[in-house]
């Protein structure tokens, strides 16, 4: 087992690097220039006298702030965003790790307001002088709601969930709080929406990296685009018209789901019945690539099984490609996903969750789910002899990733501590507790 954990193949590394620098030149592609956001009834403006503008003193105050934290790193972004009604945005400073989450700046009299959060998961009503934002880790999560008085941020009301710990694993069977007071899942959500509807709540958009912004300042750039903030949609790849299917590449509407009925248990019948609306019916459902540990997954696009791919390559047959699928509780609620493999071009996992009659996915390549356990946990390859143990988890339309142990050549860690090679491998014989059953997509016999 742990000699095929730790293999090397190349094109884990390659996918790697074709999407990180995908992601990479789409940030730098969407920069070009400082872009700041005004309210809705602002009209796009752009200032033609460089000279005669001056760097307004709330800019200057986020620009000393930034330059004067200790631990400033080149992969910090920024962004501005409108929560109380002011004409001053606020100030986001994401440091994309989990450690140190985001910054929060309002400004106000000359003075700042800092609000740090505890994770990455940050939205707001705008001009609503609302913001919530969702931290934790380790199966104890929290929603903490705040608005601006005064240029400081107040505290409005919260709660928080405790995950189950069952066989070495959280799962996802929570406790609830409401400031303090132990209440029912329902009730849960029904007082954080009462204080913060999550119906109007927008995340922070137009991130730029922060030392570009700082450099655009340094060189006396100060001709602002004022516009109003927009969603801009995804460039989309087309259809291969001339795709040709065959036995080794077989379209979706092509699989013959019936004759799996006799070979699975009842229970992964039924799992795998409740994804036909998804699969054969064509019901939409929500996606997004799947969140790397300490992030969240939850700002969805619509998406049909077989425009799924337009989210990763430039080109895709007309058709979803089904190579093999499995069926596997990830989440721990008792409920199985659906996990299905498209061996099209990389490679492409996809794993869905049904909440309710709705439906989410969240996908990513192949090495970044490998080895699935019966108890839902995975391997994901970092390259090289880096192998990462993960578990993924799905709560109120939000998808986290779990890290639960890495090794890398002679370095081991369980639960973010270091540990022996020895304890590394008890560990793994201990959770690695024998493979999910794979099936093999097949063709409707004509």
């Amino acid at each position: 087992m742990r000699k095929k954990i730790i293999s090397i193949i190349l094109v884990g590394i390659m996918v790697h690097f074709l999407f990180a620098c995908g992601r990479t030149e789409s940030t730098e592609t969407s920069n070009t220039g400082l872009e700041l956001m005004q309210d809705e009834a602002s009209e796009n403006v752009t200032i033609q006298d460089e000279t005669s503008r001056e760097m307004p003193d709330w800019l200057a105050a986020y620009v000393d702030y930034l330059e004067g934290m200790e631990d400033f790193e080149s992969y910090y972004k920024c962004s501005f965003l409108y929560v109380d009604g002011d004409d001053i945005p606020e100030f986001v400073i994401d440091t994309s790790t989990y450690e140190t989450a985001c910054t929060i700046l309002t400004f106000h009299n000359g003075e700042v307001g800092v609000l740090q959060t505890g994770g990455l998961r940050v939205r707001y009503i705008e001009k609503k002088n609302l913001l919530c934002e969702t931290s934790g880790q380790a199966g104890e999560y929290a929603d903490q709601v705040y608005s601006i008085e005064n240029g400081k941020w107040i505290y409005v009301a919260g709660g928080k969930y405790i995950s189950e710990f069952k066989d070495g694993l959280y799962v996802d069977k929570f406790s609830f709080e409401w400031e303090g007071e132990k209440v029912e899942e329902e009730l849960y959500w029904e007082r954080l929406h009462h204080v913060f509807d999550e119906e109007q709540a927008i995340v922070p958009k137009q991130y730029i990296w922060c030392n570009n912004m700082l450099s655009q300042i340094e060189a006396g750039d100060f001709a602002w685009v004022w516009t109003a903030e927009q969603d801009t949609e995804e460039e989309t790849g087309e259809v291969i018209a001339d795709f040709e299917y065959s036995d080794e590449y077989i379209p979706i509407s092509k699989v013959d789901f019936a004759s799996y009925q006799n070979e699975m248990s009842g229970e992964n019948w039924q799992a795998l019945s409740s994804f036909f609306p998804v699969l054969l019916e064509g019901k939409t459902f929500m996606a997004e690539h799947c969140p790397y540990p300490g992030g969240y997954t939850d700002d969805f696009a619509e998406y049909s099984i077989n425009n799924l791919y337009a989210s990763w390559f430039p080109e895709y047959p007309a058709e979803f490609i089904l190579d093999r699928f499995v069926l596997c509780d990830l989440t721990g609620d008792g409920q199985k996903e659906l996990i299905v493999y498209s061996d099209f071009s990389i490679g492409l996992y996809c794993i869905f969750h049904k909440e309710g009659d709705d439906f989410y996915a969240v996908y990513m390549p192949v090495r970044w789910f490998e080895d699935l356990q019966t108890n839902g946990i995975y391997v994901g390859s970092g390259g090289a002899a880096t192998s990462y143990f993960r578990c993924l988890h799905f709560l109120r339309d939000v998808f986290w990733e779990e890290e639960l142990a890495m090794y890398d050549w002679d370095y081991n860690e369980i639960g973010g501590e270091e540990v022996s090679e020895a304890e590394m491998g008890a560990w793994i014989d201990e959770m690695m507790v024998g493979e999910a059953i794979w099936y093999d997509a097949r063709a409707v016999k004509l």
